[in-house]
């Protein structure tokens, strides 16, 4: 545990989105919505970490550009006609694993801004790039 304390303290000194990838896995072991809940070692650790990416400016719209991106260069895609889905889907369906279950962890009027921006947007959904289909 200390090694991980360690790890997202030290993480100050690197640039604002390097910061956010070193410490959104820590957040993330704190996830209690999977088969295997969270150890208190590893909620002690997430709340850290959830603490310092808070410090982090404009945290949150940094991680929504990393899903915005991926939906964006999907819907590039299906305008130019692309059948080879699995290319740009899997980077929007990764984006969205590495993101949402991130902020959900974080309680700030951001993270909340955030996440409530995503509930209406459809970009990337209902355009043939469904996982399985044509």
């Amino acid at each position: 545990m200390s090694k991980s304390l360690e790890t997202i303290a030290n993480s100050h000194g690197l640039p604002h989105d390097e910061r956010i990838q070193v410490i959104d896995g820590y957040i993330r072991a704190g996830r209690t919505d999977t088969s295997y809940p969270p150890t208190e070692n590893q909620l002690i650790v997430s709340r850290a970490a959830v603490k310092e990416l808070i410090t982090i400016p404009g945290y949150a719209d940094r991680m929504a550009k990393k899903v915005n991106d991926a939906r964006d260069l999907l819907d590039r895609k299906v305008a130019e006609g692309a059948r080879q889905r699995g290319a740009y889907v899997a980077p929007l369906y990764n984006a969205q694993e590495d993101v949402f279950p991130v902020l959900a962890l974080v309680p700030t009027v951001d993270s909340v801004r955030v996440l409530g921006s995503f509930l209406h947007d459809e970009r990337g959904v209902g355009n043939g790039f469904e996982p399985g289909g044509e």
